[in-house]
């Protein structure tokens, strides 16, 4: 047997071992015999997506698994759950076109990752082309909210769902597998997102009784309002009929690209960077207080959430020490690279002396020449009226 021969037989055998592998997050599911109950997403242009949980009822801190499947029922193009690219034999980017959303009655949570920690990419062996779905045969993952950084914290009612956006593009020469010897091609998205039925599940306290304080006065004045960027995306201040988007949605983006974006044809169309001016006021109406400034964790803590944060968290879990915070730009005529504001919430434990470490102030931002680089941990305040 020639030294070719060989080699293709090992690379057989390593590859039916290996090409199942996933990145953490979404790994394939065993069969269930269930496929013709599962309770299936409105079907558009030919391709639909599912989702289940075990239970309806979690406790805090307990996970919640996820079984996803998603489906090309009569596509007529070729369809993909990832981006039309090659890949390493253990990675893949199925994660690129399965988005879990998971909302409470304050809207949308954000992925939550220790900042600390990051997310650890698989790499490595050869590189293979994506898999084709074929019509109708369904395929199966499973995840959880704790992988994706979405387990809820607080007890309450939240509705899970799974959305596909998934990939086409006609390259024959990639059917055998493998990208050796193929001409990059241009990759084009299908302009289709299809959701899973909505599954809804309730997060208890391990004590029924007990209720955690929260800072309701805000709903006085305002209230979430849907966006073309989801449910509750945004929040009104109804004094000021200024919509505030959630500052998760611009963060990683720099001062300028947000600016670029908020062109007629960009994704912020209609959106604009407020002013200083325009932060004291918001932040004076949800506080209550007349200079927008406040050093209640709760308060602190609601804000961040109703506007898409805590954008980073720090931990020491050999101390207790955890602290959350959030940051934004806002954009005036007078301070041309921009000013960032910072607020941040959440309890500091040092020597079991608890110190408050909260505070809400439209005043406590800095100038910053920065403008071409974007972070995790800061977005911009974009506003628009109702």
């Amino acid at each position: 047997m020639d030294k070719l021969s060989i080699s293709l037989i090992l690379f057989l055998l390593f590859f039916c071992r290996c090409a199942d592998s996933q990145p953490p997050g979404l790994s394939p599911s065993t069969a269930d015999g269930e496929e013709s109950k599962r309770d299936w997403g409105p079907t558009t242009n030919g391709v639909r997506a599912y989702l289940a949980v075990d239970k309806l009822i979690y406790t805090i801190g307990e996970d919640v698994p996820l079984h996803i499947a998603i489906e090309n029922l009569s596509a007529t193009q070729s369809i993909y759950d990832e981006p039309f690219r090659g890949h390493s034999l253990y990675y893949s980017g199925r994660t690129a076109s399965i988005k879990i959303a998971v909302q409470d009655e304050d809207g949308p949570l954000n992925p939550r990752f220790d900042i600390s920690s990051p997310m650890v990419e698989l790499g490595g062996g050869l590189s293979v082309c994506p898999s084709l779905l074929l019509p109708g045969k369904p395929s199966s993952f499973e995840g959880s909210l704790r992988q994706f950084g979405l387990l809820p914290r607080k007890p309450g009612t939240y509705k899970i769902t799974v959305t596909w956006s998934p990939y086409m593009v006609d390259v024959p020469a990639c059917d055998h597998g493998l990208v050796a010897a193929v001409a990059p091609s241009p990759q084009r998205k299908v302009i289709l997102s299809v959701s899973s039925n909505p599954v809804y599940v309730q997060v208890e306290s391990d004590s029924p009784s007990s209720k955690l304080p929260e800072y309701t006065a805000w709903r006085n004045h305002f209230s979430l309002v849907d966006t073309s960027f989801g449910e509750k995306t945004a929040l009104l201040d109804k004094k000021t009929h200024l919509e505030w988007l959630r500052l998760n949605l611009t963060s990683d983006l720099s001062f300028d690209e947000v600016h670029a974006l908020t062109a007629v044809d960009g994704p912020f169309a209609g959106w604009r960077v407020a002013t200083s001016k325009e932060l004291r006021v918001f932040f004076a109406d949800f506080t209550r207080s007349p200079t927008g400034h406040s050093t209640d964790p709760l308060i602190a803590e609601k804000l961040q959430r109703l506007l898409g944060g805590p954008l980073e968290e720090f931990s020491d879990q050999t101390t207790g020490w955890h602290r959350e915070d959030s940051n934004g730009f806002v954009g005036d005529e007078s301070v041309p690279d921009g000013s960032m504001v910072h607020f941040q919430g959440g309890t500091v434990l040092e020597d079991s002396n608890p110190l408050v470490g909260s505070i809400v102030d439209p005043a406590s931002g800095i100038s910053v020449s920065a403008r071409q680089y974007g972070s995790r941990s800061w977005g911009s305040f974009l506003v628009r009226h109702k």
